[in-house]
């Protein structure tokens, strides 16, 4: 797949929102009831250490890979 077109960076972007909403209610199911400040920091960091995570794997859009 073309690395540098709209469709691909679009797709990580999706799945980073998704990685975001499946780790704050993987923790909110454990049992932990956060307030909306730690959701919102917990969001913050996933959206981080997402495209870091993927431009080590080597996966991440050419734009991610240049910034």
């Amino acid at each position: 797949m073309d690395r540098g077109n709209f469709p691909y960076l679009l797709l990580h972007y999706l799945v980073m929102i998704g990685a975001i909403l499946v780790v704050v209610d993987g923790i909110e199911r454990a049992g932990y009831d956060l307030p909306i400040y730690v959701g919102v920091a917990v969001a913050v960091a996933v959206g981080v250490a997402y495209p870091r995570l993927v431009a080590f794997a080597g996966v991440a859009p050419e734009r991610w890979e240049s910034a």
